[in-house]
């Protein structure tokens, strides 16, 4: 892909298609990679679920069924993180509790304090009925901000983390039309609750226990590897670092 190429890439899906926070949004993003992978010889689908409070889409590319190798990457919209430093941690929330729970509720935590100046200065002027009925809307608004704003506010535009992903594969199918023998499902709302990977597990148990599974989560080009491991995967981890010659750096 050349430098122009790229560019375009990130002002297509990067802005122009950079917001997915609703399900208009996020169709409008399977019809342009329809559009644009199907001439490649990969079918791409749509795959619609709603559970309770949560409406996600997972984008199939390929015969996902069937497939001995599926790549898997997330494609929803993170959330903002505040505070946050340029480096990427894969382990962030577990070692930055702090600006985490900040970003998460950063919406609750300003009705809140709008609410107890507000009832303060209502209560002073006004009679009591007054300053419950104050009370009763902004519990209201309150509610209402923890289903329309779950984890915090949404970033504006996307120019890396999932995007890095889908450019990787788009690369991929361009360089390597019909090929049958390998899928990729683009999953909703990892950042959220995890509700296309829980799709993906139900709807490809079968497959999943014979095919091999590689996920893209943040895919750059640096020239030093970072490989990010939990306790439990930290033996394979280690085969992967003894086997690379070059700079790199570690997360557990």
């Amino acid at each position: 892909m050349s430098q122009h190429d790229f560019r375009d890439q990130v002002a297509k899906y990067g802005v122009f298609l950079g917001r997915r926070d609703t399900y208009k949004r996020k169709a409008l993003l399977v019809a342009t990679l329809k559009q644009e992978i199907e001439p490649y010889g990969y079918p791409v689908k749509g795959i619609a679920d709603k559970v309770r409070f949560s409406k996600a889409i997972n984008i199939h590319i390929g015969n996902v069924d069937h497939a001995q190798t599926l790549v898997v990457a997330h494609y929803d919209q993170p959330n903002r993180m505040f505070f946050a430093h340029g480096e990427f941690d894969p382990f962030y929330e577990t070692r930055h509790l702090l600006p985490q729970l900040f970003s998460e509720n950063v919406v609750q935590i300003a009705v809140l304090l709008v609410a107890m100046v507000s009832l303060t200065l209502i209560n002073q002027v006004s009679e009591l009925w007054v300053t419950l009925v104050s009370l009763v809307l902004f519990t209201i608004v309150l509610l209402y901000t923890f289903v329309k704003y779950p984890k915090g506010l949404k970033n504006r535009y996307n120019f890396n983390k999932n995007n890095s992903s889908l450019f990787t594969i788009l690369e991929y199918v361009r360089n390597n039309p019909k090929k049958t023998n390998i899928a990729f499902i683009l999953t909703d709302n990892q950042c959220l609750n995890h509700h296309g990977d829980v799709m993906v597990k139900k709807m490809l148990e079968e497959n999943l226990k014979k095919a091999r599974v590689i996920h893209l989560d943040s895919v750059g080009k640096v020239s030093t590897l970072q490989v990010a491991c939990k306790i439990q995967n930290e033996d394979l981890a280690d085969r992967v670092i003894g086997a690379y010659d070059g700079s790199l750096k570690t997360y557990k």
